[in-house]
């Protein structure tokens, strides 16, 4: 029996029941109010590297600079919560360095075992560019960097390769990484110089006081375990996948060979989950709303991922 399902925009949080690695995620837990900037040290066990000095956003702060929603660069309410952190991801004077937040993991990463990152990113107001050049790279000890005062240069395992940060979007950044083992840290920020960095010219008009720099608020920052499934990965030897046409235009059809239900997800290029739906047997989805470009889905039934993949609607 076909089952038809319109779309519906679910948060992927929905679904995700793992233990989050990564201890104070969302930084709401605090040692005691922020009353400057470069305090992220007060959002324990969060830090810096002693390149650039993240910053720390909490309602509580006693100064305005340090405040949420309203703060020294913009105005943002938070992903949730509260709270949020800063850093810099590019300056075009190449005066100010960049900055990045770093915490020690709730457990060890086991190796050949498989991990799935997120965090959200928002653009702050009070700057004249934007970029996308961000990263996550894991290491098995702490990061103390005095090599290079601009930036840090380390062969980062997650890069985000969306569009660049806006001030209005909570970007969502996310990858999947197969750990080697021993890894204890993770360490977020650009891991690439300035010259290397992609930055655009916002298109709100820039003021003459907004800084030459690109700068974001992090938020609800994730590590949790996953199973290893790479590019078109079936896990489960009973479940024979098809979906299609690919590319699509205003329907998509999905048929799998045994009767469990099986949960469909799908994705933008920015990551940001559009449809949420669950069949068994077989299904057809309307695509009419969605625009042309390419989606990202997965299929997982109750042993995991079966299938995943990339789509293009024409």
């Amino acid at each position: 029996m076909r089952n038809f399902f319109a779309f519906s925009f679910l948060f992927a949080c929905q679904i995700c029941s793992a233990q989050n690695l990564v201890p104070n995620g969302d930084f709401e837990t605090h040692s005691s109010c922020p009353d400057f900037l470069s305090e992220i040290f007060l959002a324990t066990p969060w830090t810096g590297t002693f390149v650039g000095i993240p910053d720390y956003y909490n309602p509580c702060s006693t100064s305005p600079v340090a405040r949420v929603p309203n703060n020294n660069w913009g105005y943002q309410p938070a992903h949730s919560g509260n709270a949020y952190s800063g850093i810099y991801l590019y300056d075009t004077s190449y005066s100010v360095p960049h900055s990045y937040i770093q915490s020690i993991l709730s457990d060890s990463l086991n190796p050949g075992n498989c991990y799935h990152f997120e965090m959200y990113v928002n653009l702050g107001n009070y700057f004249q560019f934007s970029c996308s050049n961000i990263q996550v790279y894991f290491s098995d000890t702490m990061v103390r960097d005095f090599t290079n005062p601009r930036f840090l240069s380390r062969p980062y395992q997650i890069e985000y390769t969306g569009a660049n940060f806006d001030t209005i979007t909570w970007s969502l950044v996310s990858g999947d990484y197969t750990a080697t083992g021993g890894e204890n840290f993770i360490v977020i920020g650009n891991f690439k110089s300035d010259s290397a960095t992609n930055p655009s010219f916002v298109t709100y008009p820039p003021q003459s006081s907004y800084q030459p720099n690109a700068y974001v608020y992090i938020d609800d920052v994730s590590l949790t375990p996953t199973s290893c499934a790479t590019g078109l990965n079936e896990t489960d030897p009973d479940a024979s996948v098809n979906i299609y046409p690919n590319p699509f235009t205003n329907q998509l059809s999905l048929e799998v060979s045994n009767t469990e239900e099986v949960t469909v997800h799908l994705s933008d290029m920015l990551g940001r989950q559009v449809l949420l739906a669950t069949f068994s047997s077989s299904a057809t989805i309307s695509t009419a709303s969605l625009v042309r470009g390419v989606y990202f889905y997965s299929l997982e039934n109750d042993k995991g991922i079966i299938k995943k993949g990339k789509l293009v609607k024409e």
